[in-house]
């Protein structure tokens, strides 16, 4: 094991993070996610989007399950998450797709606080 990854998974662990499935992920060099993002673009179809934001992210762990759980969730055709910004972009198909219902599954699963975004071209049910 590599001092790097020995440090990642003792960060991992003193972190407080909900899940650490996606170890392997926070393992992957800058350069290679930018060759997944260019082979990749985000919402070729040209779907309506969604963007939410999540405050307390602060891990890799933490992109990967938001992705995993917002993924799983009627109406959503593709999800990217940036740590940076906190940030969700969802590509959803509006007749199935429910913000409220994505934000109350991020609370269940200890992403408190997340919100739509405003002025984002946010779908809301009524």
């Amino acid at each position: 094991m590599k001092i790097p990854t020995l440090v990642l998974l003792l960060a991992l662990s003193w972190t407080g993070c909900q899940d650490r499935v996606a170890i392997t992920s926070a393992m992957t060099s800058p350069a290679e996610e930018v060759t997944h993002a260019e082979l990749s673009p985000f919402n070729k179809a040209g779907s309506p989007v969604v963007a939410l934001s999540i405050p307390n992210m602060h891990c890799e762990s933490c992109v990967a399950k938001t992705t995993e759980v917002l993924s799983r969730q009627p109406g959503v055709i593709e999800v990217r998450v940036d740590l940076e910004t906190k940030r969700a972009t969802l590509a959803v198909d509006e007749a199935s797709f429910d913000s409220q219902i994505a934000l109350v599954v991020l609370d269940d699963y200890g992403f408190t606080d997340s919100t739509v975004m405003p002025n984002e071209g946010v779908l809301e049910k009524r």
